[in-house]
């Protein structure tokens, strides 16, 4: 449990997330607290779901701001911590954070991701680094702790915590689970579902030198799997269904899914239904590859030629397998396919 030695009695604790993937972490983390019922949220719009179902007092700040209505000084009154998640740029975390850094309150950061680390950190308009800095901040493990020290981070304020988001079993365990799973998707049961994980496409900066891949790259890897499904589908007579999962964030009409009988586009999904309902998974460095895999899912990363390694999801983490090209893309749902075959008793002399 996280921070369990720390919270003993029940804790007043100011909670604040901007993106949706640090939603999802400080709601779980706050699920498993011990907490007053006078605790309080400050989050966005897009986060507002992972709260949904959580008793305290809810603050919804669409522009990053706290509310004009609120009475700020009067809730820090009787605050005991403030955990946080640890977005780039304006957001409402660091409204917080400006708003408590005087107050003698301990200041908890989480990071839910592997990149980007000290520009969470920078001031949001100039990008100077560790602008804000509060008194600890969590990663996931010991790479990504030596990372963001080496990056300026004080290494007594570091520390690791295990990511209940990533405590996942095998959910796509039986025949039985899956046929259910895609039911409430209304899939096929002999269908083959491939899932692409879109993710926040960042615009190239030399002030801010993103560690994730450009827009670019998310592109080609969806045009990449619509080429490949589209000669099974039309060549070789396969059903093969593509699901784009869009990210929280994500501001791509993907007007090739219309246009494209095969393909899928979904905003939200429950993950046991969403992963229940794959075979396999690709995209570039989003964490739902990562849980796609602690499911049971063969999930893969894709970077083209040049990409720094050190950086991407598949150099990080050994569940997700690199993919460089279309050809071994490609290779990979026939694999899946041929895989599938056999489980019904059909024969493919699929290429």
């Amino acid at each position: 449990m996280i921070l369990a030695k720390e919270r003993p009695t029940k804790k007043k604790v100011i909670f604040s997330a901007k993106e949706a993937g640090s939603a999802a972490l400080i709601a779980a983390i706050a699920k498993d607290m011990n907490l007053t019922v006078d605790s309080v949220c400050f989050i966005s719009k897009v986060a507002e779901p992972y709260f949904e179902n959580l008793n305290m007092i809810k603050y919804i700040c669409d522009d990053n701001l706290i509310p004009s209505d609120v009475n700020f000084e009067f809730i820090l009154r009787t605050v005991d911590v403030v955990i946080m998640g640890a977005s780039a740029g304006f957001s409402i975390e660091k409204q917080i954070y400006n708003r408590c850094i005087n107050k003698k309150i301990p200041i908890y950061a989480f990071i839910d991701h592997y990149w980007n680390l000290w520009q969470r950190f920078a001031a949001a308009d100039t990008a100077v680094k560790w602008a804000y800095l509060p008194d600890r901040i969590y990663v996931m493990d010991k790479v990504l702790r030596e990372r963001i020290i080496t990056q300026g981070a004080p290494r007594s304020r570091v520390k690791v915590f295990n990511n209940p988001l990533l405590n996942l079993k095998n959910i796509c365990a039986s025949n039985r689970e899956k046929k259910a799973a895609r039911k409430i998707l209304n899939i096929g049961e002999k269908t083959t579902v491939v899932l692409f994980v879109s993710e926040y496409g960042f615009i190239p900066s030399t002030q801010w030198q993103w560690d994730q891949p450009p827009e670019s790259d998310i592109t080609a890897l969806l045009l990449i799997l619509v080429r490949s499904i589209e000669a099974l589908v039309s060549e070789q007579k396969q059903s093969v269904l593509l699901l784009i999962k869009k990210h929280p964030s994500d501001t791509h009409e993907w007007a090739i899914a219309s246009q494209k009988p095969f393909c899928r586009v979904i905003d939200t999904c429950a993950k046991d239904v969403l992963f229940g309902s794959v075979d396999i998974a690709f995209g570039l460095n989003s964490m739902m590859l990562l849980e796609a895999s602690k499911c049971g899912v063969p999930s893969y990363s894709f970077h083209k030629n040049g990409y720094v390694r050190e950086t991407s999801l598949s150099g990080l983490r050994e569940e997700v397998t690199e993919i460089i090209d279309e050809s071994e893309c490609h290779e990979k749902i026939i694999d899946v396919i041929k895989s599938r075959s056999k489980d019904y008793g059909q024969d493919n002399n699929l290429y």
